[in-house]
């Protein structure tokens, strides 16, 4: 989870900005709105875990797999900048 820990401010920032989508539009009446954004922000978490959880499996293995020392090397090198 060193992934989720390091972007904790920035989950916070998104979370507090859909709080506030979802009370203006409720305060307002607007509940078509109000269920549209709830089901993307619904739909776009369960994509965002589904990703998660797919790197978390396929990790071990491109860990293995890739040569660290090339891509270090490349990405010291200005060639390709």
């Amino acid at each position: 989870m060193p992934f989720a820990r390091s972007r904790v401010l920035r989950y916070l920032l998104y979370g507090l900005s859909v709080a506030v989508i979802l009370g203006l539009l409720s305060f307002s009446g607007m509940w078509s709105a109000l269920g549209m954004v709830i089901s993307f922000f619904l739909g776009l978490s369960v994509c965002y875990l589904y990703w998660y959880q797919g790197q978390r499996r396929v990790w071990p293995f491109a860990e293995r797999v890739i040569d660290w020392d090339l891509v270090q090397k490349l990405s010291e090198d200005d060639s390709f900048a």
